[in-house]
């Protein structure tokens, strides 16, 4: 059983690899076609998308009585995208470059978002009115996001829409159907031998959440956004990690708590995580606002505030 799920896990990661780099490609050609900015694309289709393993989890866990399991990956998907994520692409590009003001601006919102479910659970439940105002946060950034007209405005005029470009969308947008459902496969994959592991090694529940499930979510979105940086295409990278922070702050954990209220009896799995998260969106807030990139020192100072935390976990467990 033991190397059954070892071959699993390791199947799952050569999946990841392989659906990212697809989903980079066709989607950036979805994007030349469409005639959309990248930052807009990058939040609809890839945020939305690299959110459904997480959803699914949630929804799992709910059903079946441990809704907790859904906040903690929440909570350590979104410290690894903001720390380790961000570092990660900063030192494979060089540098990250903030170019719109208009992401300088959504930082703070997605900031204040994502320490929203911090907030409304510290009574200890995140009751189904708690949900309520998870899910109009949501409405609300997306109200927001789209009523930012420079994200919408056409950047690739040279691109004809005629019948072959037509069908040649229409092939893309398959192969990025395919590569999602590759990505929901290989990141459960991954996700359920990571559970697996840990209940041989006897871990808790909470951490589970926040490092398991947690790192299984956020690999899509680590990925992805290396390759399209690669790819030329680094204008998709803050679009896509905001929107990701965003969506399970607010739907996954809305919808979660709808259907089962979050109760926390015992926070000591959560307490360090709430105070590095809170370091990470700030940290985080600082650079967005204050610089036009964020380069390769700063990159490190993320990854290092990531393997802090790891390490604060270890010590007090």
């Amino acid at each position: 059983m033991l190397l059954l799920y070892i071959l699993i896990f390791f199947v799952s990661l050569v999946l990841l690899v392989f659906s990212g780099g697809k989903a980079v490609e066709s989607l950036t050609r979805v994007s030349h076609f469409l005639k959309l900015r990248e930052f807009i694309v990058a939040f609809i289709l890839m945020a939305f998308a690299a959110s459904i393993p997480e959803f699914f989890v949630g929804i799992s866990a709910a059903l079946n009585g441990i809704p907790e399991l859904s906040l903690g990956g929440v909570l350590g998907a979104n410290i690894i995208i903001l720390t380790l994520g961000v570092g990660l692409v900063v030192l494979f590009l060089g540098s990250l470059e903030i170019e719109r003001e208009t992401v300088k601006r959504g930082s703070i919102l997605m900031g204040a978002i994502g320490l929203l479910p911090l907030l409304l659970i510290l009574d200890g439940e995140l009751s189904r009115i708690d949900a309520c105002v998870l899910l109009l946060a949501f409405i609300f950034y997306i109200t927001w996001l789209f009523d930012r007209e420079e994200l919408f405005k056409k950047v690739y005029d040279d691109i004809e829409s005629t019948f072959l470009n037509f069908k040649n969308f229409l092939k893309d947008s398959a192969v990025f159907g395919g590569s999602v459902a590759l990505l929901l496969i290989s990141s459960q994959g991954i996700v359920k031998t990571a559970a697996f592991f840990a209940d041989f090694l006897r871990v808790r529940m909470g951490i589970i959440g926040l490092f398991l499930v947690g790192a299984g979510v956020a690999l899509p979105e680590i990925y992805f956004s290396i390759r399209a940086g690669r790819a030329g295409e680094a204008k998709m990278i803050l679009g896509n990690l905001m929107g990701c922070v965003v969506i399970t702050s607010t739907l996954v954990l809305g919808l979660v708590a709808l259907i089962a209220p979050i109760r926390i009896a015992d926070f000591s799995p959560y307490g360090a995580a709430r105070i590095f998260l809170l370091i990470s969106v700030l940290f985080f807030l600082l650079i967005s606002r204050t610089r036009n990139q964020i380069s390769k020192k700063e990159g490190i100072v993320l990854i290092l505030v990531y393997a802090t935390f790891v390490i604060f976990e270890v010590l007090i467990k």
